[in-house]
């Protein structure tokens, strides 16, 4: 009888061990993304526009299924609603975009870093002095992720996925700056007929200087600059876009007061639908490359 239960234990031991070896198997698979049935290819593009408080994080899935970070929030929030819309085995951010080094759009990249494979960073490459920035240089340094100093021109492409960085207009790389704002990454991403911009921080005067450059600015959605704030979202600016969305990336009763009653009243103007992260919590638009839908 003892001679049964020993050999039952070692039967049970030698199970458990398996499935630990052929989990920790699994998983080596997910993370070198050599399962590309979990990866299937999708007919539309997915933005996804991040509940984390009084910042920004927009998460975007390409048809292919690969991921583009743009910036990261105020804390912890961040890898939270990550886990919330990617499948658990998706451990790996294929391009991370900081679009300027304020802790609202920054702090919770770091986080990502340590807990996702980030394959390049997007940066603007100002002299940034602060702790945070300092911080977060020394994360990336650690995980040895490649960076990208980038501005007017510079292009990427995920399948079908396009990529156009529209400010700054000259290389920033070391220079110091008096308003980190004005220093922010402008971009445009293109899928299909459909197209989505992302302005940072970049105040009205930034704003304005994109119109006179006569930079092609009409995009379906356009996340507002500077979270609602009356220093972004000039009319002028909002009438040569002419979106049909206007995402507001705001903390509910936060002390900035923002999105500020000019601005909604500037969208109003160009006839957006606006979307507030304060109201609604995340937003999810989705594209098939001719029109750009909201999901309930």
């Amino acid at each position: 009888m003892l001679k049964k239960i020993a050999n039952k234990k070692i039967v049970t031991t030698a199970i458990v061990f398996l499935l630990i070896f052929l989990g920790n198997i699994f998983f080596d698979l997910i993370m070198e993304r050599r399962l590309p049935c979990l990866y299937q290819q999708k007919d539309y593009l997915e933005v996804i526009y991040l509940d984390i408080g009084q910042g920004d994080a927009t998460l975007i899935r390409t048809t292919g299924s690969k991921n583009i970070l743009i910036d990261g929030g105020p804390d912890l929030s961040l890898v939270y609603e990550l886990g919330k819309v990617l499948p658990f085995y998706e451990r790996r951010i294929d391009l991370m975009i900081l679009t300027h080094p304020d802790q609202d759009h920054m702090y919770g990249l770091v986080e990502v870093l340590k807990r996702y494979q980030v394959d390049k960073i997007l940066l603007n490459g100002i002299d940034d002095q602060t702790a945070d920035y300092i911080y977060f240089l020394s994360i990336v340094n650690e995980y040895a992720v490649p960076i990208d100093v980038v501005h007017i021109g510079d292009e990427y492409f995920f399948e079908d996925l396009r990529l156009v960085i529209l400010y700054p207009f000259e290389d920033l790389l070391g220079k110091k700056v008096d308003d980190s704002n004005s220093s922010s990454l402008a971009i445009r991403i293109d899928y299909g007929q459909t197209s989505f911009l992302f302005t940072g921080d970049l105040p009205t005067s930034r704003e304005l200087e994109l119109v006179a450059k006569n930079i092609d600015l009409k995009v379906n959605v356009l996340k507002a600059g500077h979270h609602g704030s009356k220093t972004s979202s000039n009319l002028e600016f909002l009438q040569t876009i002419m979106p049909e969305y206007v995402i507001i990336s705001s903390g509910k009763k936060n002390r900035f007061g923002h999105p500020h009653f000019r601005v909604l009243k500037n969208i109003s103007k160009v006839g957006a639908q606006i979307l507030r992260t304060d109201k609604i919590g995340t937003i999810k638009l989705i594209s098939d490359g001719e029109k750009v839908l909201l999901l309930e």
